[in-house]
């Protein structure tokens, strides 16, 4: 008896109004594209005295900040020295417009003179600095080379400007 007592109120609830259902599926989607940041640090040849009889090697760094999976090839161009080359740059006394050969590599023997013509194609050219990015800092080296035997140099402060620049 208590259940037909029940079914007047069943009656009572609403009746869903729900015929079927459809669904569909959507993609959801993320493109990353490559980012890199470069930074250089000074380099410092030192302080020498009187003519430059011997090689004065020294070494600075760049570090490039680029995303996982990215190439890049980071070029130096040959600075602002008159007459400067890939092979012979030239820092300048500002005193007397004096100059002081030195030249950039990208091996420590210094075999390779580091130069520009990466900067076209990513990861390519023998005579610059190819890598991968990996989301962290890379530390990439920069060694120098005042070549001995330069002899008729004068008193003061030599300085050049080289640009680093970083293809991705």
């Amino acid at each position: 008896m208590k259940i037909l007592r029940a079914l007047p109120l069943l009656a009572l609830l609403p009746v869903s109004a729900f015929a079927g259902t459809a669904s569909s599926n959507f993609q959801v989607t993320l493109t990353i594209t490559g980012a890199c940041t470069l930074t250089a640090n000074p380099l410092d040849f030192g302080v020498n005295n009187g003519a430059i009889a011997a090689n004065i090697d020294a070494q600075s760094s760049l570090v490039a900040n680029c995303t996982s999976g990215q190439d890049y090839s980071i070029g130096l161009n040959n600075g602002v020295g008159t007459g400067a080359t890939a092979s012979v740059r030239k820092m300048t006394n500002s005193a007397d417009n004096s100059t002081v050969n030195y030249s950039l590599y990208v091996l420590p023997a210094r075999s390779t003179v580091w130069d520009n013509v990466c900067t076209t194609v990513p990861g390519t050219g023998a005579n610059c600095y190819n890598g991968t990015g990996n989301g962290a800092n890379q530390t990439v080296p920069v060694y120098g080379r005042v070549p001995g035997g330069q002899t008729s140099v004068t008193v003061g402060s030599y300085v050049d400007t080289v640009v680093a620049t970083l293809t991705f």
